[in-house]
């Protein structure tokens, strides 16, 4: 079982959402206007423990990785 964290601008998954005829009831969303912004909250998700998994849909993958390899932010443990 999942539970799901959307992250990305509110008001367009609002109006996805809407558009399919679904509800969001229950599901936590995180409001990132920007795609580097989502980037770096689903990392900051999964580095804090609140997320095991991360999905993409429309956030393209390089700027996904870029925020998963950041040296400060990111989800890089150190070599040993």
């Amino acid at each position: 079982m999942i539970e799901p964290i959307l992250v990305g601008p509110q008001i367009k998954i609002e109006a996805e959402v809407k558009a399919a005829g679904r509800r969001l009831n229950g599901i936590e969303m995180i409001d990132a206007p920007l795609s580097h912004a989502a980037a770096a909250a689903v990392v900051a998700l999964v580095r804090v423990g609140k997320a095991l998994a991360l999905m993409l849909r429309s956030l393209h993958p390089d700027e996904l990785m870029e925020a998963v390899v950041n040296e400060e932010t990111g989800l890089r443990t150190a070599a040993a």
